[in-house]
């Protein structure tokens, strides 16, 4: 088969494969399965297709978008076609980011919500004064906490080690690490536990670093969103060690047009020639972190007039 042929046949591919599909529930349990599978599509009804769906098309519109953009250049057509695939794809990510976020403000609201509905629901005496059914529907909050801790040799590690004991009197929290210590006896799960268990809590807290040591923690952060504690501003050396340390640099220019847009692109080619050095100081590569936080805590007045955000926070919990 001829280069032309062949890359015909691997566009009328991904071509086929740009629009996405709603997932279709089922279950291989016999006799209830079909019972399963119903509830699971009621409840994916109600709790996520209706934020989920604008996130489908959209990204179906951009895949469509990124299959003409390469059959112009197979055309030799793609000078212009390329500055517009890189606006839309910036417009892109951050229109994902947002919608991702606003998907799990309104998860959090919602588990909230259900859990103190069922704690509600429950039978009781009549006697019960109504301070009493207040004070149980109020009931502590269940924190995911996601950050280095000891022996790892991290300021923030030692930070959440002193500060845990401290926040257990008031939540229920359970630690998401793959450190084996668990400060003060609380649960402890691994970090790769949390995407199946998400649903057991309330909301993520996730302290941020700019070290490698955050590295799974900003990606679980990135995909669940939550309340960001961010102790160093400029994140630009991890979201470096994660794209340039892998040999990614396409993963970097995207995280470079998120934060600078239309002035990374001449940036970003100084650096790749070497004629300019990665502005690890310069461009703080927070913003997406930014934009997909629920609620943000900064160390310092400094911190938030450089956050330039309002995030609305307080009926999350």
């Amino acid at each position: 088969m001829s280069d032309d042929r062949f890359d015909r046949a691997r566009l009328d591919e991904l071509a086929h494969h740009a629009e996405l599909r709603e997932y279709e529930f089922a279950s291989a349990a016999p006799g209830v399965g079909g019972f399963v599978a119903r509830f699971r599509a009621a409840w994916n009804s109600v709790a996520t297709k209706w934020q989920v769906r604008p996130l489908i098309e959209q990204q179906s519109a951009f895949n469509a978008a990124l299959v003409e953009w390469l059959a112009r250049r197979q055309m030799g057509k793609g000078a212009a076609g390329e500055r517009d695939l890189v606006a839309e794809r910036i417009a892109h990510d951050r229109g994902v980011t947002a919608l991702n976020r606003d998907v799990a403000a309104v998860g959090a609201r919602a588990a909230r919500t259900l859990s103190l509905t069922l704690s509600q629901g429950e039978r009781e005496p009549e006697a019960l004064s109504q301070r009493a059914r207040g004070q149980r529907a109020a009931r502590r909050l269940r924190l995911a906490y996601f950050s280095p801790l000891p022996p790892a040799r991290s300021g923030i590690a030692d930070y959440s080690a002193e500060l845990l004991p401290a926040r257990a009197e008031w939540a229920d929290v359970t630690l998401f690490s793959d450190e084996t210590a668990a400060p003060g006896g609380l649960p402890r799960r691994p970090l790769d536990a949390f995407p199946a268990e998400r649903w057991a809590f309330d909301l993520p807290l996730y302290q941020m670093g700019n070290s490698a040591h955050h590295s799974d923690i900003y990606r679980l952060l990135l995909r669940f969103p939550g309340v960001t504690v961010l102790h160093d501003y400029i994140l630009h050396h991890l979201l470096a060690h994660l794209t340039l340390g892998a040999g990614r640099f396409a993963a970097y220019a995207r995280e470079m047009g998120y934060a600078l847009g239309d002035e990374a692109a001449p940036l970003l080619r100084d650096i790749r020639s070497g004629r300019a050095a990665n502005p690890l100081y310069d461009v703080a590569l927070n913003e997406r972190l930014l934009d997909s936080s629920l609620g943000l805590i900064v160390h310092s007045r400094t911190a938030v007039s450089y956050t330039h955000l309002t995030l609305p926070t307080s009926d999350l919990v």
